[in-house]
């Protein structure tokens, strides 16, 4: 858990005014189908659906917080504290890892790109560097922190699903 002002720190935004920024945070999503008491809900504009559509179902779930791109009445009416950036997407990854205290800061990453060979790239390269230490994996087939696997949600997780990883490791 995180003070909600340490995790909005360097984070230029507008509030509504409402609630203490002493609240304690539990956890940061964007899926208001994942919120439990005591989370931060992110509503971001998708390319399919708007998280804006869904604020009212996170704070039915327990969301203290909405950090939204343009402020929702019905929430203050709740007495509930909303923040507005005009770029959520951005600042969703900005939380999450506050949330985390930044663990990718403490790591040694190493990116593969290219169009062909880069599962087998990273088996390698996590393969070499395991014989000298702990080391992760976040690919396409599995996620790896070096202790346990665990199937791939996505392609490229999302930064909830990163940055929890990242503090796994």
């Amino acid at each position: 858990m995180k003070p909600l002002k340490a995790l909005l720190e360097g984070i230029p935004c507008s509030w509504n005014g409402k609630g203490d920024l002493s609240t304690l945070i539990h956890r940061v999503h964007s899926d208001s189908r994942r919120i439990q008491p005591g989370d931060l809900f992110v509503a971001v504009s998708g390319f399919q659906m708007d998280g804006h559509q869904f604020v009212l179902e996170a704070i039915q779930h327990g969301a203290k917080v909405i950090v939204s791109e343009k402020f929702d009445s019905r929430v203050a009416a709740r007495g509930i504290p909303q923040f507005c950036h005009p770029h959520t997407r951005t600042i969703l990854a900005r939380l999450v890892a506050s949330s985390y205290d930044f663990p990718a800061r403490r790591l040694r990453l190493i990116g593969v790109t290219g169009t062909n060979g880069k599962t087998t790239t990273t088996f390698l390269i996590q393969h070499l560097l395991s014989q000298v230490n702990r080391s992760g994996l976040i690919g396409t087939i599995y996620y790896d922190d070096g202790v346990r696997k665990q199937a791939a949600e996505n392609t490229t997780p999302g930064p909830e699903v990163l940055q929890a990883l990242f503090s796994q490791m």
